[in-house]
């Protein structure tokens, strides 16, 4: 397995972050802004100066706000301003979340989502772990074709921790999603958790040495 192609993936919040991490050995970068609160929608025009680079396997992160994952209206439609400019500019590939406020997925806010971007293509990020049922979760957001990937650290705070659930989801989605494993993957310890989760794209602030 040790030898099986991966993904690594950066997570960045600025441009010379993400060039930094491509250069130090990254595959795909997700750009984000304020990851102090579990990461925001990063500036456009940072964005913009790694595809002007000439980096093109860049995810963007779009939340409008930091107080959980419930979407109002207000938000919803920022965030559909926010993908539409991202869009333009050639980024296709979305990393979103959005929950009710009984811990659930938010299927109607997935769906009017997707349908305002029908080329683009989704991560369903690490809200995953929040949810009250994540099995129940899981097959809500395969209903979605555009939803490719699933970010989690297996509903723990590791994922060393949350290592046998993150092996149960790619048991049981793989075949349906992009599994990627987060929760403090670092360049020090990705060979030990790729041995142990057998996923096929990993993720971390310092997955690269840079």
């Amino acid at each position: 397995m040790q030898t099986q192609q991966v993904t690594i993936e950066a997570c960045v919040e600025s441009a010379a972050e993400a060039v930094s991490a491509f250069k130090a050995g990254a595959t795909r970068v997700e750009m984000c802004s304020r990851l102090d609160c579990d990461g925001m929608t990063p500036d456009l025009a940072e964005v913009k100066k790694v595809l002007d680079a000439g980096y093109t396997q860049i995810k963007v992160m779009i939340r409008p706000q930091a107080e959980g994952f419930f979407f109002t209206e207000s938000d919803l439609r920022k965030s559909i301003e926010a993908c539409s400019a991202f869009f333009y500019l050639g980024i296709r590939q979305f990393v979103f979340g959005a929950l009710t406020k009984e811990g659930k997925v938010d299927t109607t806010i997935l769906a009017q989502i997707t349908e305002a971007l029908p080329h683009a293509v989704w991560c369903f990020h690490k809200a995953i772990d929040l949810v009250s049922d994540q099995w129940q979760a899981l097959e809500d957001i395969a209903t979605f074709p555009t939803f490719g990937a699933i970010l989690t650290s297996g509903a723990s705070a590791t994922a060393i921790e949350g290592r046998s659930r993150i092996q149960e989801i790619q048991n049981r989605f793989g075949d349906r999603f992009e599994i990627i494993a987060a929760g403090k993957i670092t360049h020090q310890n990705l060979t030990r958790l790729r041995t142990i989760l057998r996923v096929p794209a990993y993720h971390g602030r310092k997955i690269v040495e840079f």
